[in-house]
């Protein structure tokens, strides 16, 4: 629960950033891109704080108050300009109709592709389809490695010694999601 808690604040981070960024754009696009941006935080904001802290919650949580502390002096920044009433103001209404519609419709069909193709809990372990086979398995020790061992960059989990030579920080968010209590599957 801390975990998605954790990321809930991120994307919320981005998207209020995207909202006053981008106040010409209409709502959908400025909601996309603020989730991205705050994906984007969510990889990065722990990462100068993993160096001396480890990858650990303490690191997790000051990158929220990393974050917390970029919002308030963007607020502050943007009330100054004056940007914050215009942005108000100037609003455009559009039609959420065909958001409504698609929305639902891609969410069912992202769905039924991806679910049969990724983790699922069986009586004996988890089990992934043919085209994670291989992929799965290496990403979750990632995943594991940099959650468990709180070293930051981490090692490679079968081969201790050696320290990972492969971009882990795309699997640095679920490590995180693991490191504040979510499951893996």
């Amino acid at each position: 629960m801390v975990g998605i808690l954790w990321f809930l604040i991120f994307q919320a981070f981005g998207i209020c950033c995207a909202w006053f960024l981008l106040r010409e754009r209409i709502p959908e696009l400025r909601v996309w891109l603020g989730s991205v941006l705050g994906s984007a935080c969510a990889i990065w904001f722990p990462v100068p704080f993993a160096f001396f802290l480890g990858f650990t919650r303490r690191a997790q949580f000051a990158a929220i108050g990393l974050a917390a502390i970029l919002f308030f002096l963007f607020i502050i920044g943007e009330h100054r300009k004056g940007n914050i009433a215009i942005c108000q103001a100037k609003e455009r209404r559009h039609s959420p109709i065909p958001l409504a519609v698609c929305l639902p419709v891609f969410l069912i069909v992202c769905g039924c592709i991806l679910i049969p193709h990724t983790l699922a809990a069986g009586e004996n372990g988890l089990y992934t389809g043919q085209c994670t086979y291989g992929d799965m398995p290496m990403h979750l020790g990632f995943i594991t490695s940099l959650a468990e061992q709180g070293t930051f960059p981490p090692y490679y989990s079968i081969f201790p010694s050696a320290k990972l030579c492969y971009p882990f920080l795309c699997d640095s968010i679920s490590a995180s999601l693991y490191e504040l209590g979510s499951a893996l599957a």
